[in-house]
């Protein structure tokens, strides 16, 4: 999905509380938080959620979310901007357990992070141990540097995960698995999506379309849908027009329709939306508060974070991409807090099964 239609889908904050950091030298491999979350991460590094005009926020008020817990999006907004001295540490019982560890190194092996800040260098939080690039014959050299995926399985403990088996290759993604199957909203024309102006599908008018729905109070998300039958790759090299464009509003469908029509001739979906996209910016926003604040006793195991709100396991759910020593518990207690609120945690660190 371009990252300028992602801009409420993919509204993410990249918090890095680092209270304590890890020296790392030149010996020191540095490893990133995996390659699901970084992806995702990737487009988003250090954005926030821009406060709403006061225009937009009062005609908010009267649709506040119970997961906004009884004040307006911009009170959750604010919160972010102000210092978090009350995280805890990670709890004993997070120590002792057996993980799988999905992540990518490069460099002279050290003491790879777990946990690592946006420059590269270590949180206070766990090292891998046992690690030597002889254990990783896959690896290649690039830009004069070895580097490699890897598959780990060890041991956590407060000062390092202890690896207890042979380092392994990451075996290829299953795009079938992976690929969204959240159905689009319309339904097909009888002659099927066609482009309805050839003369209003330029990026220009992509831009006009998603930036006029942006503007209006009850926007609630923008995304393309693409045929599934289409490979990540395909879908990235496809023009717009190529796939549906999709705009929900929370009211006045057809006046937002018939806008659009003269902005995009390409295929178009306008349907109704849950919440609005300040509401959704607003509920991000109180995620991000509770888990600075709580994570790390909730099952969070570093300080950094990635969130944003997510449309790909369908409407109105926060995707969070960070290290957990126990996602389902860290999920399930965001969630409640949220008043029930879907809460997904992308974790490269997963607890494994005793063998």
């Amino acid at each position: 999905m371009p990252h300028n239609l992602s801009r409420w889908l993919a509204a993410s904050l990249l918090l890095s509380q680092l209270a304590c950091k890890r020296s790392s030298g030149p010996e020191t491999t540095r490893a990133t938080a995996g390659e699901a979350p970084h992806e995702q991460n990737s487009a988003v590094a250090g954005k926030r959620l821009d406060a709403p005009d006061t225009e937009r926020v009062v005609r908010g008020l009267s649709a506040l979310h119970p997961a906004l817990g009884g004040h307006p999006p911009s009170y959750w907004q604010e919160q972010l901007q102000r210092p978090s001295s009350t995280e805890g540490p990670v709890p004993e019982e997070a120590w002792g357990g057996r993980f799988r560890y999905r992540t990518h190194i490069r460099g002279a092996i050290g003491a790879p992070c777990l946990c690592q800040d946006r420059g590269g260098a270590c949180e206070a939080g766990p090292v891998v141990k046992g690690l030597t690039w002889s254990s990783v014959p896959w690896a290649r050299r690039l830009n004069g540097q070895l580097e490699a995926s890897v598959e780990l399985v060890g041991v956590l403990s407060r000062d390092a995960l202890t690896l207890t088996e042979p380092p392994r290759r990451p075996l290829p993604v299953n795009e079938e698995e992976t690929l969204t199957r959240f159905p689009l909203l319309c339904e097909s024309p009888a002659q099927g999506w066609q482009i309805r102006d050839p003369g209003r599908v330029g990026r220009e008018d992509k831009q006009a379309a998603v930036e006029y729905a942006e503007k209006q109070a009850e926007h609630s998300a923008t995304w393309m849908y693409w045929d599934p039958s289409l490979t990540r790759a395909e879908r990235t090299r496809s023009p717009p027009q190529k796939g549906v464009f999709v705009f929900t509003f929370t009211e006045n469908l057809e006046a937002h329709r018939r806008r659009l029509e003269r902005l995009w001739g390409g295929p178009l979906c306008v349907a109704k939306g849950d919440i609005t996209s300040e509401v959704q910016s607003g509920i991000v926003s109180h995620a991000a508060d509770l888990l600075r604040r709580e994570g790390r006793r909730q099952g969070l195991l570093c300080e950094s974070f990635g969130m944003s709100s997510d449309n790909s396991n369908g409407p109105n759910h926060i995707a969070v991409s960070a290290l957990a020593w126990d996602p389902a518990k860290l999920s399930h207690w965001l969630s409640h807090e949220l008043a029930g609120f879907p809460v997904h945690i992308n974790s490269p660190l997963v607890p494994e099964p005793a063998p």
